[in-house]
């Protein structure tokens, strides 16, 4: 080979770089070079806007996204509108250039946008090893390896389909310990508290001492995929704070989240909103409704051990205690706490009742966490309440939708 010809090769070579980018090495049906699709692989934290691949519409892919959809070969002229990320388009009057490859493709677009579909794939890298969470308010939060891999095993074996899981609420932060003989927690010491850090306002609201539910539902079928990529036939789900089915009951889910849908056809909340899908936050009662069969097969056979044991326990000291008075003074308090226990009890019946079916189910919706608009997370807590309180009081014969009430 000599070397005119070698440096025409390399020429060759520098011309199809330019013109394509980097490639597979495969051809397509219309004899042109595959191109490599580096957006798919992308983890960068930046977000690229890039062009010169034409596609049909402009999509969202590991924060890229391509904004040449082909205006001079017949299709639109799209610029994004950045920071607000929105993109806005025109149609091409004509076509200025016949492509050899078709802008539109020639089988029925996907029914999944090309993030939904790159998310079906796990890149096992994506979720091992140390990992670092930027977050607005805290900054990074690290996480350490071995926690990712027991957050993938358990996810990968009990959640619900990750798709649907857009928000999974945090943990309720507790005051500190309370001072108080027999109390866990006292209202005085939690408002000194707030004080303390210099909190000037403090909302409390009625516990209805239900289990967190998250509740998405979408108009139909076609909401569920186009928005969440969700093409099992799903149109609603309600999961608990892990991203667990709520309902071991696929027909009492079914039934329930019904249910929902109606009230916000009713409300006209969909017009209201502008939106054909919400997320609420909410408290669904009874306590016992998501861990029904766990109490019945394993907690109540040990409280009811237990309370056999304790009267067993407080019959042997009422029997000694004549002999000492250490042991009297034991026994004493042994019967304070049986008291305590009889108040729980029954307090805690108050909150809990068998569930055979759907009219034994009570929600109280807390926070409208998002609908298509965007998230309201910058919302304040009463915006929330207000929200929630509008949604349950115009529709007075729905006995299973519960108001919350606060207080300032």
């Amino acid at each position: 080979m000599d070397k005119e010809e070698m440096q025409g090769r390399g020429s060759g070579k520098v011309r199809d770089f330019a013109m394509h980018g980097e490639t597979t090495g495969e051809v397509d049906d219309f004899g042109l070079p595959m191109r490599y699709n580096w957006a798919a692989d992308y983890r960068g934290s930046a977000m690229v806007v890039y062009g010169h691949t034409p596609v049909p519409e402009a999509e969202w892919l590991n924060r890229t996204i391509n904004i040449d959809t082909g205006c001079v070969f017949g299709g639109k002229l799209t610029a994004l509108r950045y920071p607000e990320k929105q993109l806005v388009s025109v149609p091409a009057p004509r076509t200025y250039y016949e492509p050899v490859r078709p802008l539109q493709p020639h089988e029925a677009a996907s029914e999944l946008s090309a993030q939904q579909a790159h998310d079906d794939l796990l890149d096992i890298e994506d979720v091992t090893g140390k990992r670092f969470i930027s977050t607005r308010l805290q900054h990074n939060i690290a996480a350490p390896a071995e926690n990712a891999m027991a957050a993938l095993e358990v996810m990968s074996r009990f959640a619900a389909n990750p798709k649907w899981l857009i928000y999974l609420p945090p943990t309720m932060s507790p005051t500190e310990t309370s001072r108080e003989e027999g109390l866990l927690e006292h209202p005085a010491e939690a408002f000194a508290y707030f004080r303390h850090e210099g909190v000037p306002t403090v909302v409390w609201e009625e516990k209805h001492m239900g289990s967190r539910a998250v509740v998405i539902v979408c108009r139909d079928e076609n909401v569920a995929r186009k928005r969440f990529g969700v093409v099992e036939g799903e149109s609603r789900i309600c999961y608990t704070r892990t991203g667990r089915r709520f309902f071991d009951s696929a027909d009492l889910e079914a039934q329930f989240l019904a249910r929902v849908r109606q009230a916000a056809d009713r409300l006209g909340f969909w017009d209201q909103f502008k939106t054909d899908w919400f997320c609420i936050d909410a408290e669904l009662m009874p306590w016992s409704a998501e861990a029904q069969e766990l109490l019945r097969r394993q907690y109540a056979a040990v409280g009811t051990a237990a309370r056999e044991a304790f009267a067993a326990a407080t019959e042997g000291l009422d029997e000694a205690a004549g002999q000492d008075a250490a042991v009297a003074k034991l026994r004493d308090r042994m019967r304070t706490r049986g008291s305590l226990i009889d108040g729980f009890i029954a307090a805690y019946r108050g909150y809990c009742w068998p569930v055979h079916a759907i009219d034994d189910l009570k929600l109280a919706p807390f926070h409208l966490l998002a609908t298509e608009d965007g998230s309201y997370f910058n919302r304040d807590h009463l915006w929330h309440m207000e929200r929630s309180r509008s949604c349950v009081r115009p529709i007075p014969d729905c006995s299973w939708l519960q108001d919350t009430r606060e207080s300032i």
